[in-house]
């Protein structure tokens, strides 16, 4: 398989579960893979604990944890662990999960960027105290 296969393929398997109106629904599948890779970092990134025991045993802390996720952490790894990001080499194709995770956060940074711009557009029109808009 070439590069250019690899690409379209993997573009293939990446599809938005935000705000997903006009592109064809990602299967429960792939939102059960975002979800259990979300529930992972936060508690990576909130529990100084479980990232200590995390960094040392990752099956093994999410397991003490009760984290039901079905998920192997090393494949995920280019998203927690900073020294093997830097050593990774940029000509590799990162992982599936990790290439679906990193659209989803762009997908829903975006999202939310469009909407907190929206609510500031509307917040600079006068509106009378019935709702309409004062002109």
């Amino acid at each position: 398989m070439t590069i250019s296969q690899d690409v379209d393929f993997i573009k293939s398997q990446v599809k938005s579960i935000i705000w997903n109106r006009d592109t064809e629904p990602a299967d429960r599948e792939y939102i059960r893979q975002m979800g259990e890779i979300k529930r992972i970092l936060e508690r990576y990134v909130a529990d100084d604990e479980f990232r200590e025991e995390f960094e040392v045993d990752p099956a093994g802390a999410i397991k003490k944890y009760n984290l039901d996720v079905s998920i192997d952490p090393m494949e995920i790894r280019l998203l927690w662990d900073d020294e093997y990001l830097k050593a990774w080499d940029p000509e590799q194709i990162p992982p599936l999960p990790v290439i679906r995770y990193r659209a989803f956060i762009r997908k829903k940074y975006n999202t939310e960027l469009s909407f907190s711009l929206a609510i500031m557009l509307l917040q600079t029109i006068p509106v009378t105290r019935f709702g309409e808009i004062d002109r």
